[in-house]
């Protein structure tokens, strides 16, 4: 298999190199280029891992500036950039593939209620009610979201 990690933010490619090659990972390939990937991949991916942007508020214990930060205004972008971000990804998979969608958000509006509305809209079901969920505890692990969908 090859492994495509697509971002639009430079720096993550480039932490991404790095990790990969400390791991040991050869299998893969790192583009800025949005439409490079829709030409190289449309209709062609078995799985895709849609880390998508969120609020961030399962990171709160390590970022408690959140609170001062976050408006519903703010959020209501976040959704619409989610669900823009999905649409856009299901021109990458083959019928029958899979989408993992993540999120280290521990708001409905961006996990569960966001799944909801991506399945009567577009089709898409949750594979063996493959939703899992943290929530950020002291001196523990972050608050986190993913979910898989079958296409």
């Amino acid at each position: 298999g090859q492994i495509f990690i697509h971002d639009i933010r430079k720096h993550i490619l480039l932490e991404a190199r790095k990790r990969l090659r400390r791991a040991g990972v050869q299998n893969y390939q790192l583009t800025g280029d949005k439409e490079k990937v829709r030409g190289l991949l449309k209709g062609k991916c078995d799985w895709i891992l849609l880390d998508v942007p969120c609020s961030g508020t399962g990171t709160i214990r390590r970022n408690p500036d959140l609170k001062i930060k976050f408006s519903t205004e703010r959020l209501e972008e976040i959704i619409h950039i989610q669900e823009k971000i999905f649409e856009e990804a299901l021109d990458l998979i083959k019928p029958k593939g899979r989408l993992v969608y993540v999120t280290c958000s521990i708001l409905k509006e961006e996990n569960i209620n966001q799944i909801m509305k991506f399945c009567r809209k577009f089709g898409v079901k949750i594979e063996n009610d493959a939703v899992f969920q943290t929530e950020p505890k002291s001196g523990k692990m972050d608050g986190f979201f993913s979910v898989t969908l079958k296409i």
